[in-house]
């Protein structure tokens, strides 16, 4: 368990901070791509997925100031390196939430079936457990108890959406007809089960940064 000192040599307030804006953000950003997997309105989804690419934006600024910080620290006991590749994994992710919306437009499916959006929901509760892990960072002492909870609950997450995409793609190759839907049915799917990969590489970033087993 690290004391309030030890925490405060491995990230300084100023890194917390960041890392709370940044894991926001994305948080924000995957409900926004829950809301459009809900969305029949074509306007309306156009609109929403304005709005994620905006959040892209400010999520790749504030992943540059933090890197930024990250070069400008004097002393930091844990790897700034390992500090970067945590910022860079969750921006990975956000982007990967960007590129879902944007398939969701060009793809422009006739119909989203339930299964579809249970892997949105997936994506917006892996946004949830990364951001409960960074509120950590501002702890008095690090609950490495509740961080492996986390990184457990996104492994356990990845696996559930393994499986929603494989019942989705046996469901939809039965029910769906029209070759060039199906191939746009499969594509969507697979996207969004790959950004709950990303996800577990953030959670792999922060085991290694805590070396946590």
């Amino acid at each position: 368990m690290y004391n309030l000192s030890g925490l405060y040599k491995r990230m300084n307030r100023q890194l917390a901070s960041s890392f709370v804006e940044i894991s926001k953000n994305v948080k924000e950003t995957a409900s926004i791509l829950l809301e459009m997997l809900h969305q029949e309105d074509d306007s309306l989804r156009d609109d929403l997925a304005s709005q994620i690419k905006q959040h892209e934006e400010l999520g790749d600024r504030l992943t540059n100031e933090l890197f930024i910080k990250i070069n400008k620290l004097v002393f930091c006991s844990l790897s700034k390196e390992d500090i970067h590749i945590l910022g860079f994994k969750i921006d990975e992710f956000l982007d990967k939430i960007n590129e879902c919306a944007r398939a969701l437009l060009i793809y422009n499916p006739k119909k989203i079936e339930t299964r579809l959006v249970n892997l949105g929901e997936i994506i917006y509760k892996d946004a949830q457990c990364i951001s409960d892990n960074v509120k950590l960072f501002k702890d008095i002492n690090l609950d490495e108890e509740s961080m492996i909870k986390n990184c457990v609950k996104i492994k356990e997450l990845e696996h559930d959406a393994d499986s929603y995409f494989e019942n989705y793609v046996t469901f939809i190759f039965c029910q769906e007809k029209d070759p060039v839907e199906l191939s746009k049915y499969e594509s969507l799917a697979k996207l969004l089960e790959e950004t709950t990969d990303y996800a577990y590489g953030v959670s792999q970033a922060f085991k290694k940064l805590y070396k946590l087993s």
